[in-house]
């Protein structure tokens, strides 16, 4: 299971005039803002001008009977990419900010980008089962390492290496440490990121317990570093019995450096799900036996609207690996091919 969930506060500001922003509607949806002001029919391609710093407009994504919103495409100079909530952009906060000037120069066109397709089919039957059986005690020990490649909906496809560096200090707490380096395979688009977890295992329940987690991530010129502490850990339970819910509520406090400038921002995180048992699903990386987790994460910022995300996750019997992550009814990230500790899946 991964253990680092990612909070993400967007926070975008165009501060110069004369700005283009391309919406750009997949077929199976439509774009529109909150205030009414703009909207972009399905297959089409719109033009918002922004010409001063009053700009302030919350873009929504909203599918037609049959299909689901993916998220905002990850690209170039695309605004909301890797997110599937509402997209806020405004220039009423920042003006005068020199990174962001460097940034948004008023010569580039800045695109958003949304994707709609018609949901996956479901797989075959539950069967019983506990979740202690995707519980891997090596894969989360010093010196264990796994090494895969994922297709990932908004990313197309990252190559991804895991590795447990041992024994660690976070917060003033013993903890596991662990580093998981992604790089995106999609062209056109370079993209790396390095993400240190920082962990507990109590292997009498089974249960892990995520404490922190500090993430890299380098797109062209620019490094983003963000650190974010859980209170209390974020628990992934593998003492589950098929149909028995879970839940829990956490504090997210991630503090993000760009360019010198560093912001902060605290979410409470709450969690509600189910370990629905055991179920054989085929990937492309093959056919296996998986523990089926499903779980609804409301987000709540101050000032911001709630989030609410729907996740459906399935680990791998005996390996513990991730095989697929299903959001909204869509495959989000599918095993393609991996090995651990140097065998393959």
């Amino acid at each position: 299971m991964r253990f680092l969930h990612t909070l993400s506060l967007l926070i975008l500001a165009l501060v110069l005039t004369g700005c283009n922003i391309k919406v750009v509607v997949s077929e199976g949806g439509v774009v529109s803002t909150l205030s009414g002001n703009y909207s972009c029919g399905s297959g089409q391609t719109c033009d918002v001008f922004v010409t001063d710093t009053n700009f302030d407009e919350t873009f929504v994504a909203e599918p037609n009977p049959g299909f689901i919103f993916v998220g905002w495409k990850k690209r170039p100079a695309g605004f909301c990419g890797g997110t599937s909530g509402d997209c806020r952009l405004f220039t009423t906060l920042f003006a005068g900010n020199a990174v962001f000037e460097a940034l948004l120069d008023g010569t580039t066109v800045y695109y958003m980008e949304a994707e709609f397709a018609e949901p996956v089919d479901d797989d075959g039957p539950i069967v019983g089962g506990s979740a202690t059986a995707c519980f891997n005690e090596a894969l989360l020990q010093p010196g264990s390492r796994f090494e895969a490649i994922y297709d990932q909906e908004l990313l197309r496809q990252t190559a991804e290496d895991f590795f447990v560096d041992g024994a660690a200090v976070f917060e003033g707490m013993d903890v596991l440490q662990s580093t998981r380096e992604v790089e995106s395979l999609a062209p056109g688009f370079s993209s790396t990121s390095v993400t240190r977890q920082f962990y507990t295992v109590d292997t009498s329940g089974p249960v892990v317990t995520t404490v922190g987690g500090e993430v890299e991530t380098f797109t062209g010129s620019s490094t983003i570093i963000s650190r974010t502490v859980y209170e209390p850990g974020l628990q992934s339970r593998f003492d589950l019995q098929p149909g028995e819910p879970f839940s829990q509520t956490v504090v997210a406090t991630t503090t993000q450096s760009l360019g010198g400038q560093e912001t902060s921002v605290s979410a409470e995180l709450e969690i509600t799900g189910t370990y629905v048992g055991r179920q054989v699903i085929t990937v492309p990386a093959g056919t296996f036996e998986a523990c089926r987790y499903e779980s609804v994460t409301i987000s709540r910022v101050e000032g911001q609207p709630e989030f609410v995300s729907e996740n459906t996750q399935w680990l791998a019997v005996g390996s513990g690996v991730t095989l697929r992550v299903r959001a909204e009814g869509l495959d989000f990230q599918v095993l393609v091919e991996g090995t651990l500790n140097g065998v393959s899946l």
